[in-house]
């Protein structure tokens, strides 16, 4: 069996969508991404600067999945700081998209949803304390978040 390691990670995910075109100003607009490569039926965004993907892959005949099916209902993207969630905080504040948050005690976590209802959570990691992390959620202090902007 192979040694286990602790630092996997995915450079990219792709999510089917009903409608690219309309996911567009969402993505480029709202949230800035960067387009890497646009066919007719899909959209490469780049997340970040170190190499990380999301791709919107459109199915015309697709269906809608059923409750009781498994699947993707978030992504998450890690931010480098506190003070990065704060400014997107605020953009999209600005922009009236609809967010909430949450502190856990692993991560501070902006949660919102995309037009076709894919959540994204944008998140900042926390420090351990004492070498041990206890998962818990508690409820995320907007003023803590607004103290980090200029």
């Amino acid at each position: 069996m192979a040694a286990y390691k602790r630092d996997h990670y995915a450079n990219g995910v792709t999510l089917n969508v009903r409608d690219k075109e309309a996911l567009k100003p969402f993505y480029e607009d709202i949230l800035g991404f960067t387009v890497m490569n646009e066919t007719y039926t899909s959209i490469q965004y780049e997340v970040g600067d170190s190499g990380h993907r999301i791709t919107l892959r459109q199915l015309d005949h697709g269906r809608e999945p059923l409750v009781s099916e498994a699947g993707l209902f978030h992504i998450g993207i890690k931010l480098p700081t506190h003070a990065d969630l704060a400014d997107l905080m605020a953009h999209l504040t600005e922009q009236d998209i609809v967010i909430n948050g949450a502190e856990h005690d692993v991560s501070t976590s902006l949660y919102l949803s995309d037009p076709e209802g894919t959540v994204l959570n944008f998140m900042q990691t926390c420090q351990k304390k004492r070498g041990i992390m206890i998962k818990k959620t508690v409820s995320l202090w907007i003023q803590d978040l607004y103290m980090l902007l200029n």
